[in-house]
């Protein structure tokens, strides 16, 4: 199986609970691999714009924390620097707000988000879903908490 296939198999399942429960449901590994795989589905689908557009988005600063645990350094604070220019440097929880608050920063944004797209390419969705896997399973001994 490829790794970005094998990311996906394991951390799609965590949406659900993390739609019925929140993010704080989630060990800490199993939190790490939804936030990297839905960040890293987000790009790879729509690019930087769409995780902030989409719901993913609202998750941006622990994505950054994420991308950190994985060893993804470049791609964390160049996602940072996405955050710092929204209004007050808050990504809001609401999509609606969200979308309203990009669109208000986006011209600002542009080369943050370019930079930003440019460190995923960089780095490369299989590597980011193997650093993710590799972390996950140091952490966790290869399965998901039950």
């Amino acid at each position: 199986m490829e790794p970005q296939q094998e990311l996906e198999a394991l951390a799609q399942p965590f949406s659900v609970r993390v739609a019925r429960a929140g993010l704080r449901s989630l060990s800490e590994p199993e939190r790490t691999a939804f936030l990297v795989w839905s960040f890293a589905h987000e790009l790879d689908n729509g690019g930087p714009d769409a995780f902030f557009y989409n719901a993913s988005g609202r998750f941006a600063e622990q994505t950054v924390d994420a991308l950190q645990a994985i060893a993804a350094r470049n791609l964390a604070s160049a996602l940072e620097e996405v955050i710092e220019g929204f209004p007050d440097g808050e990504v809001p929880d609401d999509q609606e707000e969200r979308t309203d608050a990009l669109e208000e920063v986006a011209r600002d944004l542009e080369d943050a988000l370019e930079r930003l797209r440019e460190a995923y390419e960089e780095k490369g969705s299989e590597r980011v879903s193997k650093a993710t896997l590799r972390y996950f399973r140091a952490q966790t001994g290869g399965a998901p908490a039950e």
